[in-house]
């Protein structure tokens, strides 16, 4: 079965998925975590880009 968030995840921007799995985390449903972290993996995102993003908060 698919993740019942995977097409919420899909048509996230790559920033707004790094921003998911790292620093906002916590408030997410692990299910969503998952499907944040199974999109990043999909798109292949450099993880160098992770602390970019996390030095900007």
């Amino acid at each position: 079965m698919e993740n019942e968030f995977a097409k919420v995840m899909s048509e996230r921007t790559n920033e707004e998925l790094i921003k998911i799995v790292t620093i906002e985390r916590a408030r997410y449903n692990p299910t969503a975590i998952e499907a944040a972290d199974a999109e990043v993996e999909k798109r292949n995102i450099d993880t160098s880009e992770f602390e970019t993003i996390r030095e900007r908060q």
